[in-house]
């Protein structure tokens, strides 16, 4: 067969893949692709038959995975801004599935820790450690608004920066997909949020992308 192009893909369904290996299956030979969600990092292997087929959807043939290039879906340059709520870089969102050790317990994303942490009550902490998704952490502490730690206005920014920095220590991928990133300015590409992110009209406060890039700096000069 061909060569085999590495690096990023489309699903016909949307999500980007991140192709870095072609193996064999050790009893049939067979060519497996491994590659990677850039949504939540997990590596997965399919048959490379499959990986290349096209599909017929709504009438429609395509590709069941498109090939982008080496840097994504538009051709990344040094210095171009890296979008993370949505796209290739997915996994500096706090919703990313990205469980982390936090406080001696086990949340399922870094969003559960951060909400987690406008509560000294234990009990409003576990209800929230225990929601399911990210999204319900989020809703269930805004019903326990009265409820917020006098202080979190002063300190929810370094809450953020700390839960970013165990996120990097205790997984390598996105370590490895932060210090990739080098200087190019990372922005969270929320279309709502213009405090965490650059908001509606591209002009938020970006503090999470902000937080990003000075946990990179960080982490650099701790090599």
């Amino acid at each position: 067969m061909s060569e085999f192009k590495k690096g990023i893909y489309r699903h016909f369904k949307g999500t980007q893949v991140e192709v870095f290996e072609v193996a064999k299956d050790s009893e049939t030979m067979e060519e497996m692709v491994v590659y990677r969600h850039l949504e939540d990092g997990q590596v997965w292997v399919r048959s490379r038959t499959m990986f290349e087929e096209t599909i017929e959807r709504d009438g429609k043939v395509m590709q069941r995975f498109t090939y982008l290039g080496e840097g994504g879906q538009t051709a990344e340059k040094e210095h171009d801004p890296v979008f993370f709520y949505e796209h290739e870089y997915y996994i500096f969102s706090s919703f990313s599935s990205f469980a982390i050790e936090w406080e001696g317990a086990q949340w399922m994303t870094s969003e559960h820790a951060y909400h987690g942490e406008k509560f000294t009550d234990r009990k409003v902490k576990e209800m929230i450690r225990e929601t399911r998704s990210a999204d319900a952490a989020l809703r269930l502490s805004h019903e326990f608004k009265d409820e917020y730690r006098k202080d979190w206005e002063e300190v929810k920014l370094e809450v953020m920066k700390k839960i970013l920095h165990a996120k990097v220590a205790q997984h390598p991928y996105v370590k490895k997909k932060l210090l990739d990133s080098g200087e190019r300015t990372l922005i969270e590409d929320s279309w709502r949020d213009d405090f965490w992110g650059w908001g509606p009209n591209k002009d938020g406060k970006n503090h999470l992308g902000k937080l990003w890039m000075e946990v990179r700096d960080e982490v650099r000069d701790a090599k």
